[in-house]
């Protein structure tokens, strides 16, 4: 075989390679599962001194200010997914810290920006295909509730929503190559009116949320 032709083919293999652990990483992160995340991280070191390298690092920062740090300069600086994860610990550490103006301000990023989590191949936001008896109306908010591998735990969701007659839907989305079933609630007329509904429905049920625009 050409010599070219094997120079390309293994430069393919390691950029899927790449691709492939980008994609474990993210996942892992968004389900807060840290050993899975570490273990891949030694497996497929990232590049030293790079966003995505200094992004992991900080996740693993025992001081939370100076994980902080990091994560503004990836913000401001940064590009990718790096700095979309940055805006969702930024989010979080502002909101918990009762500065909710300036965590609307990376929410508001976050639900703009929804394409920065795309990692190469990963294909994080790929399109929805809503169940049987489910319609979507076009550039609507949602705000997601929860992701599940079963449909069951989905449905037990809904189920829970609905005793506090809470109006939701089951939808089936593709995440790094899996299906999930995700739970949406209907967002309000404009993003500031369904974030302020979304984080009552954090304060009073406790519900880690996602905003999602379609």
């Amino acid at each position: 075989m050409n010599k070219v032709i094997i120079l390309l083919l293994l430069l393919g293999a390691v950029q899927t390679g790449r691709a492939e652990s980008t994609a474990k990483l993210i996942r892992y992160f968004e389900q807060n599962d840290y050993a899975a995340l570490k273990t891949e991280l030694s497996l497929h070191p990232l590049k030293k001194g790079s966003d995505e390298a200094r992004f992991f690092n900080a996740v693993f920062e025992p001081i939370a200010e100076k994980a902080y740090v990091v994560y503004q300069d990836i913000f401001k600086k940064g590009v990718g997914y790096a700095r979309y994860l940055s805006a969702q610990r930024l989010k979080d550490y502002y909101y918990s810290r009762g500065y909710y103006a300036t965590a609307a301000d990376y929410q508001k990023f976050l639900l703009d920006h929804q394409g920065l989590l795309d990692a190469q191949d990963s294909q994080l936001f790929n399109k929805t295909n809503p169940e049987q008896g489910d319609t979507l109306n076009q550039e609507k908010i949602y705000i997601q509730v929860g992701a599940f591998g079963m449909r069951d735990n989905a449905t037990q969701m809904r189920d829970m929503l609905k005793t506090q007659k809470i109006e939701s839907r089951i939808v089936l989305r593709t995440i790094n190559k899996q299906q999930f079933y995700c739970v949406w609630i209907p967002g309000k007329d404009g993003f500031k009116p369904t974030l302020n509904f979304a984080n009552e429905l954090m304060e009073k049920y406790h519900l880690k949320y996602r905003l999602i625009k379609e």
